[in-house]
């Protein structure tokens, strides 16, 4: 008899803590919204999530960063590392057929460009430096900067590409033959 009620007394811990967990997982995902873009697959809230810190440049763009830093700095202007295109650019939905939105938008969605140079007044891009170390030598990667290149040039921007480390003369050409400060626009947007 006094083991039938321990065992029932455990069956009753075990079904409050399911049921306890059961209510907690559905008041996260009622906290989180129904449009949210929390994967509740993936983020489990009792776990501590897969990820730890990393810096924001690598070691080449680090030090193509500081070379570069001077430069930007005589020309009175500001630097912004790893700009998302869809930062810079966005889908003209005139253009396009609705259902081609998503699939104009992927294709800069989740690629960067490695540097901007700036007016500092209005953040205006003035020129975009691409840094192109061996990475950009496979096959795939240059198809993937033709693309790049073609998109942001068709917006209007001026894109330098830099073959390696050492080529600063190159970059101080572009940054002082294309420095033109954008002044703000009037509406306090950027142009």
């Amino acid at each position: 008899m006094q083991y039938i009620l321990i065992i029932l007394l455990l069956v009753i811990v075990i079904c409050i803590l399911v049921v306890n967990s059961i209510m907690k997982q559905k008041s996260l995902k009622g906290s989180a919204g129904q449009n949210s873009t929390v994967d509740d697959d993936i983020l489990v809230p009792e776990e501590k999530p897969p990820y730890k810190k990393k810096f924001l440049l690598t070691k080449n763009e680090w030090r193509f960063y500081k070379d570069l830093k001077p430069i930007a700095d005589k020309e009175k202007l500001t630097i912004i590392a790893k700009v998302r295109l869809a930062d810079l650019v966005e889908v003209d939905s005139l253009r396009i057929q609705k259902n081609e939105y998503m699939k104009y938008f992927n294709s800069i969605a989740k690629k960067h460009v490695d540097f901007a140079l700036c007016n500092p007044d209005n953040l205006a891009v003035i020129e975009l430096i691409e840094l192109d170390d061996n990475s950009h030598n496979n096959n795939t990667r240059v198809v993937r900067d033709n693309m790049v290149d073609k998109i942001l040039t068709g917006a209007g921007y001026k894109i330098t590409h830099v073959n390696n480390i050492t080529d600063y003369v190159a970059v101080k050409n572009a940054v002082t033959e294309n420095s033109t400060v954008v002044p703000p626009a009037k509406d306090g947007k950027s142009n």
